[in-house]
């Protein structure tokens, strides 16, 4: 390991308020190599990419505290912290990604209590600037909020017909996940099939696991996030294109677009933000009336709304209501009620009928498409306690010639 000073100094260090807290000084940071301190403004400026600034501090007893932690106001360049012990104890390393403002390394249960010294190490050639350096107990860490920590942003792939078609624009990162849960894709289009690969080293250590992610072809923005919590370190993400049957060879891939928004690293948990993308869930039930046998889960469409088809449905008049959540709601999304407010009538005249639902979550309408009958092809409906409509799904007076609707019954 390289000697930190050319000039053995004991730094200043003084202590702060709390007993369970020691202060490093910020006064003067000693002699690193290829690197300079500017005590007035507390900036570190490094030549280069793995060049040192710090404390030497030999002999120092530590033990009565766990961890050494430092507060950037600025930090855009990647640092290590790196804490060196005597008797032959291996150092200490702790790397944070540019961005991070705090850097907490746990101090060597068994070389903490005779340290050498401490330095901070750049990843490539800048500036840091410190808030505060600091030893404290585990429980005495007063740790900064969380910042999310984008990866990627405002990429337009085409990954390539006839291979997998890989696409790694980021290159290796390398990233510290200490603080993070989850890296999440924030995606504006598919259109094909991929996935993304992720390379991650485990917390436990040993070999880099893959984890996949996969995109549907969509022209809907999505967001999809991926439980990272067991994992110490991102290696690097990669877009693979998978547009192809399964029955279909490499050869067989067909070409993919994919518009990626954004990439990012996050402390909150990924089944909290997949759970936040999917709150709008939409079933649909009916029955000829006085016996409810059809429950239907609605699948979400391109536009936005919503759609079930039933199938094979016998002649007879029927009533429907839409779910939000599988929580009993009408087609306005307010609580059933148990009488026929919210019910949606639809009159089928022939067995074998196709009955076709979309749901428009904004505005609430239901509208049918029901084949295989006389007369009415489409019923539309947004209010059916009693209003009468005209076979366009119109809202009608009493005085209205011609074939009404009138709670799904014609007149």
């Amino acid at each position: 390991m390289k000697k930190l000073f050319t000039l053995i100094a004991m730094a200043l260090v003084t202590l702060s308020a709390s007993a369970d807290q020691l202060d490093l000084s910020l006064e003067d940071l000693g002699s690193g190599w290829e690197s300079s301190y500017d005590a007035a403004t507390k900036t570190i400026t490094y030549d280069a990419g793995w060049k040192g600034r710090g404390w030497w501090v030999d002999p120092a007893d530590y033990s009565g505290y766990d961890v050494v932690v430092i507060d950037f106001e600025e930090q855009a360049i990647g640092v290590r912290l790196v804490i060196e012990y005597n008797d032959g104890v291996t150092s200490t390393n702790q790397d944070i990604d540019a961005g991070k403002t705090q850097l907490i390394a746990t101090l060597d249960a068994e070389g903490k209590s005779s340290v050498k010294q401490i330095y901070i190490q750049s990843h490539a050639a800048g500036s840091v600037v410190l808030k505060r350096a600091y030893l404290a107990t585990s429980d005495d860490v007063e740790k900064e909020p969380v910042k999310d920590i984008e990866l990627s942003t405002g990429e337009d792939l085409t990954l390539a017909a006839g291979a997998y078609g890989w696409n790694c624009p980021q290159g290796w990162l390398a990233k510290d996940l200490t603080d993070y849960n989850a890296i999440v894709f924030e995606i504006a289009s598919v259109e094909g099939a991929c996935k993304a690969a992720v390379q991650l080293v485990p917390n436990a250590g040993g070999d880099a696991e893959n984890l996949e992610v996969l995109f549907a072809e969509s022209s809907e923005a999505k967001t999809y996030a991926l439980d990272i919590s067991d994992y110490k370190t991102l290696n690097q993400f990669a877009y693979q294109n998978t547009n192809k049957g399964e029955d279909e060879e490499e050869a067989d891939i067909k070409a993919t677009s994919i518009v990626v928004t954004k990439v990012y690293l996050t402390e909150k948990k990924a089944e909290d933000i997949n759970a936040a993308e999917d709150t709008k869930v939409y079933s649909v039930i009916g029955t000829i009336v006085g016996n409810w046998d059809t429950d239907t889960d609605m699948e979400k469409q391109d536009d936005g709304t919503y759609k079930a088809v039933i199938e094979d449905v016998a002649a007879g008049s029927y009533q429907f209501k839409v779910r939000e959540n599988h929580d009993w709601t009408n087609s306005w999304g307010d609580p059933a009620s148990s009488d026929p407010n919210g019910n949606v009538f639809v009159e089928v005249e022939k067995d074998g009928s196709t009955i076709t639902i979309t749901f428009d979550p904004e505005t609430k309408a239901v509208e049918f498409e029901v084949s295989g009958t006389d007369g009415i092809s489409t019923v539309k409906v947004i209010d059916a306690n009693g209003t009468i409509y005209n076979v366009a799904g119109q809202k009608v007076s009493n005085s209205y010639k011609g074939l009404v609707i009138k709670n799904g019954k014609k007149y």
